[in-house]
Order: structure tokens, then C-alpha cells, then sequence
């Protein structure tokens, strides 16, 4: 398959899957924020586990077109990045078009539920999800002028100590909310420790740190530049 006729058809794939990612959102939106989703949150107790698998769910699709479209590793990596940036990025235009949400890029939203919530506004995951994108066109353009990329161990070390700090970032409030209070003993029966989901039902996250996102942000494009520059004008 061309690579034109690959990258129409994994867009095409991304595209739908984050419909049907959206349109289960809105579902769930209607069962527990009926009024609209806002903070503090409400304990999905009896739909938590489920709604973990199927974020791991969503991880294991995106990697397996990745794994099925590449031909070597990095290759395989980077449709990857391709497919995961674009889905997550329509996952909120479907909500715009479906729910008329989230009514600004400064909406903040749960983002992610493993290993904690992870929370943060709405521009920061498109922020990421571009971040992949380039990274994934980057690796690809390489490939296509026929250039052999690969990531130096530094060039990797730079780009995931990036990666670390946004992440610390979005999980950090409510880490430090069930370091703070002690949680962390009962952390794989927080479901069924009634401190924990009171605390919960009162629970709202500080703003978020932006300062801290974008080092993490620079220090991740700046080992992403470090491989694109270094491999261009070297391999052969």
C-alpha cells in the first residue's frame, strides 16, 4: 500500500474511533453529570473498572494499526503517535459536534484514569496530541526521503524526560490528595474506602500548572529536533 493510500485509511480510522469515543463520553455524561460536567467529581464506582479496560482498550487499537501499518520499529512507533494524536484531538471536536462540549479550550477535563485521574484543561491533551503528530510526520518524512532514522539513547532519555513531566503534572493533584491523606494503603481499594470517596465528592483540582507543562512541553520538542536535525543531513 502507498503511503498515501495508508495515511488516507488511518485517518480514516482515527476519525471514527474517536466518534464512537466520543458518543460513549456523551453517555456517560448523561448518567452522572445530567446537569453538565463540572467539579468535583462523582464516583463512578460501579462503572470504574469497566471504563479502565476500555481505556486500555483504546491503547491496544491504536497500537495494533500502528504495529500493522510500520515496517520497522520506529516506523511502527510513529503511526502510532499519528493515529493517537489524531484520535484524541477528534475525540473533542465529535464532543463539540455532539454535546456542544467542552465550551472552551481552557475547559477542564478528566483526561485519563490510570494509575489516578488525570486532569488538566482541554488544550493541554491537543497540545500533546499535535506534539505526537509532529514527531510521528518527523519520523515518517525520514523515511520517505529514504533516510534510515534512528533515536540515539539521549535523544530518547531527553524526549521521555519530557514526557515524565507532563505527565507528573497531570496526575499530581490528586496523587498529592491520596499521598497527603493517607489513601495510598488502601490504594487498590480506594472504591471501597468511604474516606476516600467522600473525600472525592469534594475534591476540586488547584488551576493547572502551565509553567510546569511547558518545560515539559520544550524539553520533549527539544530532543524530538535533536533527532530530526542529526538524522537528515547523516543518514544514508
Amino acid at each position: 500500500m502507498t503511503l498515501k493510500r495508508l495515511l488516507f485509511w488511518l485517518t480514516i480510522f482515527s476519525i471514527s474511533m474517536a466518534y464512537i469515543e466520543s458518543a460513549t463520553v456523551v453517555y456517560l455524561q448523561k448518567l452522572y453529570y445530567p446537569e453538565g460536567f463540572s467539579y468535583p467529581l462523582k464516583p463512578m464506582v460501579d462503572l470504574f473498572y469497566g471504563e479502565m479496560g476500555r481505556e486500555v482498550a483504546t491503547i491496544f487499537m491504536l497500537l495494533s494499526v500502528g504495529v500493522l501499518a510500520g515496517r520497522t520499529g520506529l516506523q511502527k512507533f510513529a503511526w502510532f503517535l499519528f493515529c493517537f494524536g489524531l484520535w484524541d484531538i477528534f475525540y473533542y471536536i465529535w464532543l463539540v459536534v455532539l454535546k456542544g462540549w467542552p465550551t472552551s479550550l481552557f475547559t477542564r477535563d478528566i483526561l485519563f484514569l490510570i494509575p489516578v485521574a488525570w486532569v488538566g484543561p482541554v488544550l493541554a491533551p491537543v497540545i500533546c496530541s499535535l506534539g505526537m503528530m509532529l514527531l510521528a510526520g518527523m519520523i515518517l518524512h525520514l523515511y520517505h526521503l529514504g533516510y534510515k532514522p534512528y533515536v540515539k539513547p539521549v535523544e530518547w532519555v531527553i524526549m521521555l524526560t519530557g514526557v515524565f513531566v507532563i505527565f507528573v503534572n497531570f496526575i499530581w493533584e490528586y496523587s498529592s490528595m491520596i499521598i497527603a491523606n493517607g489513601y495510598w494503603v488502601n490504594f487498590f481499594n480506594l472504591l471501597q474506602h468511604d474516606p476516600f470517596l467522600k473525600e472525592i465528592a469534594n475534591f476540586v483540582p488547584d488551576p493547572f500548572n502551565w509553567p510546569v507543562f511547558i518545560i515539559g512541553c520544550l524539553t520533549t520538542l527539544s530532543g524530538m529536533l535533536m533527532f530530526y536535525t542529526r538524522t537528515r543531513p547523516t543518514a544514508g
